[in-house]
């Protein structure tokens, strides 16, 4: 894949991409998800799942790093021949692809549910889609740019919430820290490794990068910030919300910003708060759409990516009109995380085996 020099980003773009990708997690559903499980010990599941997570994007690294300016599916393509290429790149798209579908509604559904209840799902989530696609339209150098521009701002915005709600922390509250145990710690840490799934698809974007120890540096790092965020937001869930109460919780970020206040007089503060996640947000849905639309063009061999962008925008709006409650969206969404977790990580691993049996690291 030939891709400009003007068009590839760095380092520091990297990891603004990542954070707002999966170091934002700790503000959708994905806690309410662990806590039904893991209790209060929800916290230790990001870390043993990104542990996990390190093995097959070892293999993906040795992959993209000798392949050099092929993405992940070009080089399915390559190793396994057109047709488990191809298989391939479907597989990969069809989980990007619904993955979008049911994130961006669940984000809409947060926004209808505690800011906007009198607007209908169907606009706020047709708002929502024409920022994410004003954004991606621009590509990934104008998305890397916007990410990047945005990343410290959102990351001032978290800390802050944390110094604002800290009086409000019992601490006591986080006991028993191995919450049920270490077998259904370990159990759910390695059905839900595909918290951290948007890694292997990040392989689309290596030719984009300036080089490889960008690639490398950027990957270690933004995955680093974003395990710390999201178990460290977890731990204080419990500590604000209680145990067994928590587990009720849809959305534990944006209850807590309501706990926010600064002094006995400026109260209401989730506004701000909500400002900041919501750019976050879009920009993080256009890349989503961007990556999408990326395996779906590498998989079909379609050049002219512009065109799709109205289309696919279009059928996810219609298609994510489809879940009528947030306890449907997040069954699928449990349901997606469980079969991507199967599926995802074991790609790279066995383009991997099939590439080093057929000699291909010694060209």
């Amino acid at each position: 894949m030939k891709v400009n020099e003007k068009s590839k980003f760095g380092m520091r773009e990297l990891i603004a991409i990542i954070y707002i990708v999966i170091g934002s997690k700790f503000t959708d559903m994905t806690p309410t998800m662990l806590f039904q499980t893991g209790e209060n010990a929800s916290w230790m599941i990001p870390i043993i799942s990104i542990l996990i997570m390190t093995i097959p994007l070892w293999f993906l690294y040795q992959l993209l790093k000798n392949y050099r300016d092929k993405n992940l599916v070009e080089i399915a393509r390559r190793v396994v021949g057109s047709k488990l290429g191809f298989f391939i790149g479907v597989v990969l798209f069809v989980t990007a692809l619904v993955s979008t579908i049911i994130d961006t509604r669940s984000y809409t559904e947060i926004i209808g549910t505690l800011y906007y209840p009198s607007s209908p799902i169907i606009a706020l989530y047709f708002i929502y889609l024409v920022g994410a696609y004003l954004v991606a339209i621009k590509g990934i150098s104008g998305i890397s740019r916007v990410s990047w521009s945005i990343f410290p701002y959102v990351l001032f915005s978290v800390l802050l919430l944390i110094f604002f709600t800290f009086k409000e922390f019992v601490f006591f509250r986080t006991l028993p820290i191995l919450g049920p145990g270490p077998e259904p710690i370990l159990k759910e840490s390695i059905i839900k490794v595909s918290i951290f799934a948007e890694l292997i698809f990040f392989g689309m974007l290596y030719p984009f990068i300036k080089n490889e120890q960008s690639y490398k540096k950027g990957t270690i790092f933004g995955a680093g910030l974003s395990v710390i965020c999201i178990s460290c937001f977890i731990f204080l869930y419990s500590a604000l919300f209680d145990f067994p109460t928590v587990q009720r919780v849809s959305f534990p970020f944006h209850e807590m910003a309501r706990y926010a206040s600064v002094g006995d007089y400026i109260t209401n503060t989730e506004t701000f708060y909500l400002t900041f996640w919501l750019l976050a947000s879009i920009v993080k849905y256009s890349i989503y759409l961007y990556i999408t639309i990326l395996i779906f063009s590498a998989t079909f061999k379609i050049k002219n990516q512009k065109k799709l962008f109205p289309l696919f925008s279009l059928f996810i709006f219609f298609v994510g009109l489809l879940p009528k409650n947030t306890p449907i969206i997040m069954h699928y969404r449990e349901m997606l995380l469980h079969t991507a977790s199967l599926l995802i990580p074991i790609i790279p691993v066995l383009l991997w085996i099939i590439a080093k049996w057929r000699g291909e690291f010694k060209r």
